[in-house]
């Protein structure tokens, strides 16, 4: 049940990033009427392809493995690639309005690549971090589920020490009522067997009810004061 409320938020996460980032992109352009540049679309398909190789591939590949130096180096070549392939392919034919804007200054023809650069960069450094976030919290949760586990079984093993200690004890007290055909020796009998019933249903549930709670421990207390009525 967990890993599916996990999957659904990891979708809620991602829906939201790209509706960020499309309404980023297409907010300028549409607010100021102006043409949609033609290098916009093949860039939001770079960046998604760029994007989510990363978050699958990359990142676990290399980055989370600790290889960090080579994955730097080959992200900043692929970066570098996309963008060469990008500005070679689809060149802007008017200022690009993609994440900055302002206008393109004359005679610098690094700006186009610099800003198509920042435009691609920034989804891929995201979905590092994305990626990233999301197995810690997967490791978090998986240290949590085992240091649970263990505290139960550690429980477990505690109980099934007590449990056949406490037995024989109680054993001991009613066979001593009945030998002094005690009065007492059939409510005892019926504490013990609440108390085991307790221990056999009820016990290894998460929560349980208080008056189930305080019937235990009153049949508990009754016990030890008929094995200890002497002292």
């Amino acid at each position: 049940m967990r890993s599916i409320i996990n999957n659904r938020i990891q979708i809620v996460v991602h829906i939201s990033i790209w509706i960020l980032f499309y309404g980023l992109t297409f907010y300028p352009v549409l607010n100021d009427a102006r043409p949609i540049p033609s290098d916009v679309f093949p860039k939001l398909i770079v960046i998604i392809v760029l994007f989510y190789f990363n978050y699958f591939y990359l990142v676990p590949e290399y980055l989370l493995k600790k290889t960090v130096l080579f994955y730097l180096f080959l992200s900043l070549g692929l970066l570098i690639f996309s963008v060469y392939l990008l500005n070679h392919f689809f060149p802007p034919r008017i200022p690009d309005n993609f994440f900055i804007q302002q206008e393109r200054p004359r005679g610098l023809g690094f700006m186009p690549f610099y800003r198509t650069f920042v435009n691609l960069g920034i989804p891929y450094v995201i979905s590092a971090i994305l990626r990233m976030y999301v197995e810690w919290k997967r490791n978090e949760n998986l240290r949590l589920s085992v240091e649970k586990e263990n505290i139960k079984s550690e429980l477990q093993f505690l109980k099934a020490q007590l449990n056949p200690h406490f037995l024989f004890n109680s054993l001991n007290t009613i066979y001593a009522l009945s030998v002094k055909k005690s009065p007492d020796t059939s409510e005892a009998i019926v504490d013990l067997s609440e108390l085991m019933r307790y221990m056999i249903y009820e016990a290894d549930k998460d929560l349980v009810p208080l008056n189930k709670e305080l019937d235990y421990i009153k049949s508990y207390i009754q016990l030890q004061r008929l094995r200890l009525s002497d002292s």
